[in-house]
């Protein structure tokens, strides 16, 4: 296991990370490329969380094709 620490400052307020992975080896995924993933899959996480909340649906989208669920999204 690999620990990964960095820190942020969002609105002016630092913070700090701790990422784990299984991912070993710096040169596959470096510090910062994980940090990057990590900031967008909670921009993601965030986003679809809006979906829900805006559709009050609680996440079942109403389109039956791949197509029709991305214009719903």
């Amino acid at each position: 296991m690999r620990v990964v620490e960095y820190e942020t400052n969002r609105e002016g307020k630092d913070e700090i990370f701790f990422l784990i992975t299984t991912i070993m080896d710096p040169d596959q995924a470096g510090a910062a490329e994980l940090a990057a993933a990590y900031a967008k899959r909670w921009d993601f996480a965030s986003s679809l969380d809006g979906i829900k909340t805006q559709r009050g649906c609680g996440g079942v989208l109403s389109s039956k094709t791949p197509d029709m669920v991305e214009q719903d999204i």
